[in-house]
């Protein structure tokens, strides 16, 4: 049935022309910071070309896919026509952010969607390994989702309760761990949280 529904929906816009360009809608509004996620939108004057098309996320909109912080990352790849002039879908790419508003762009033309945004799923960190840390520095692993793969747009915060900042590096992370060095002497009784970037961690507490 639903082949039959594109079929008479491709003859319409071809018998009777293409439609303005509008967005009325689209989802989901929250993605992985791994990028894939499937964003399906609907409107009117998207035609039958998907190559014919753009779309970006951008808080800016003039067209590039800029996070509040000027972070520049990739549009959202991988058009495909679902519905012929009123229905299309894309996959995101890597990132992180807030607050993107989502344009569709065919040819000169380009129209903004910005009801609502999309963000990316902000960061959640389970638990880390090891719970106590050694006197003399070492190694530690914290465990969770939504950490992102660009190890230059984590910020790791390691306080103590009265607010004293300790520095820690990152080493390396990906969605789920992120592996991190720690100075000697830290002692115990911290707050541990992750930014990537604008999306902050919840906080947990080592003891």
């Amino acid at each position: 049935r639903r082949q039959w529904l594109f079929f008479l929906t491709l003859v319409a816009v071809l018998c009777l022309g293409v439609s303005s360009l509008v967005v009325t809608s689209f989802s989901p509004q929250v993605g992985s910071p791994e990028g894939g996620s499937l964003i399906q939108i609907q409107g009117g004057g998207f035609g039958v070309v998907a190559s014919a098309l753009s779309v970006t996320f951008n808080n800016s909109g003039d067209g590039i896919f800029l996070p509040p912080n000027t972070y520049l990352t990739p549009p959202c790849i991988n058009i495909t026509i679902v519905v012929p002039d009123t229905e299309i879908s894309c996959l995101t790419t890597a990132g992180g952010g807030s607050d993107f508003v989502l344009s569709v762009g065919k040819g000169a033309t380009v129209t903004k969607f910005a009801q609502y945004s999309f963000h990316y799923a902000a960061p959640n960190i389970a638990t880390v390994v090891p719970t106590y840390f050694d006197t003399y520095g070492g190694t530690a692993t914290m465990y969770g989702e939504n950490f992102g793969s660009k190890v230059q747009r984590g910020e790791l915060s390691m306080r103590q309760a009265q607010h004293n900042e300790i520095e820690v590096t990152i080493h390396s992370l990906n969605d789920t761990a992120v592996v991190f060095f720690y100075p000697s002497n830290v002692g115990h009784g911290f707050i541990l949280s992750y930014t990537y970037y604008d999306q902050s961690s919840n906080d947990v507490m080592i003891n």
